[in-house]
């Protein structure tokens, strides 16, 4: 028999979007990544997922001596978020919904930061193979904000370990960070100005990020989070 027809629509009324399965959250210290993931993920009803917090057995040589430890720091972490995503793989926990507070390629961010060109080299053949099973998001969030704004968050938050990054070094990483996604073709991109809006203390706006998450299509976009004041 032939199939049945669709459901008639309705004139004016589009039909609600289907919700990301796999969301990433990204963005540089002080963006409130963690903070946001975990309640879009209570919001969409989905699973938080954040990344490993297992000691790096090579952070606090890399915290005396970076250019000497950096190169280990970076590939531990690299091996730990693959790992972590391959576990969700096995265990089929992207069917119901995951937001993670990391996207996999961040790595090569703080690696262009931290590492020598030979080392760089080297851990970029390293990033080739591992990444060959990791899974794509559906979408990406990237929380967004000047080096200024996110300094005066790190220092009312008082991170103190890993030391929280200096003025100059969010600079540096800020800029790294918008020339990636200045390039980043390879899922649908949601870009978050909260230069005005600390999205970690504010679940009002991050109900309103889910709704936007949830529009979400080919391509990039930019989002700039309505205030208090302005409503």
């Amino acid at each position: 028999p032939p199939p049945p027809p669709p459901p008639p629509r309705v004139r004016g009324v589009s039909p609600m979007p289907a919700a990301p399965r796999h969301i990433a959250v990204e963005g540089p210290p002080g963006a409130g990544k963690s903070l946001v993931a975990t309640r879009l993920a209570e919001l969409m009803g989905a699973r938080a997922v954040l990344e490993p917090q297992g000691a790096n057995p090579f952070l606090e040589h890399f915290l005396r001596d970076k250019r000497k430890y950096a190169f280990q720091t970076q590939v531990f972490y690299l091996l730990a978020r693959h790992q972590q995503l391959q576990d969700l793989i096995q265990g089929d926990l992207f069917s119901g919904g995951t937001v993670t507070d990391y996207l996999f390629e961040r790595e090569r961010i703080f690696a262009a930061l931290t590492l020598s060109k030979d080392e760089q080299s080297l851990y970029e053949r390293i990033y080739q193979v591992v990444r060959e099973r990791v899974p794509r998001p559906d979408l990406v969030i990237y929380l967004q904000a000047r080096p200024d704004v996110l300094y005066a968050r790190l220092r009312r938050r008082g991170q103190t370990h890993p030391p929280a990054p200096a003025l100059r070094e969010l600079e540096e990483m800020t800029d790294v960070y918008n020339d990636f996604f200045f390039h980043y073709q390879a899922t649908p991109l949601l870009v978050v100005n909260t230069n005005d809006v600390n999205l970690a203390d504010d679940e009002e706006e991050v109900r309103q990020l889910a709704l936007e998450a949830m529009r979400a299509r080919a391509g990039a976009r930019h989002y700039i989070p309505r205030m208090h004041s302005q409503r």
